[in-house]
């Protein structure tokens, strides 16, 4: 939920600033990063939670670019750590193929 609501209000392209969602937005990827290094299962969840989030976020070039590379960041950083077998469904999950 946190997450959702703050992408709807990060800075975008042409549209006044707004560095608080952008910094909470920074802190909501860090927290990702960290639940992701407490154990193989937290990462294999938060990469199941997180991915075809994350994604959209990078391939939406509404967004700040910043914003953008730090989602791209915190993706190939949670997808870096996983085993081989913790990702066959990405490839087969329909919203991600569609994004991709």
């Amino acid at each position: 939920f946190v997450f959702e609501e703050t992408k709807r209000h990060v800075s975008q392209n042409g549209r006044e600033a707004r560095p608080e969602a952008d910094h909470l937005m920074e802190v909501l990827f860090e927290t990702i990063n960290d639940v992701a290094e407490y154990s193989g299962a937290a990462r294999k969840l938060t990469v199941e939670a997180f991915c075809a989030r994350l994604i959209k976020l990078v391939i939406n070039s509404k967004i700040i670019f910043h914003t953008r590379m730090e989602a791209e960041r915190t993706l190939n950083l949670l997808l870096e750590g996983c085993e081989d077998e913790d990702l066959t469904w990405v490839g087969e999950d329909p919203v991600i193929a569609r994004l991709m």
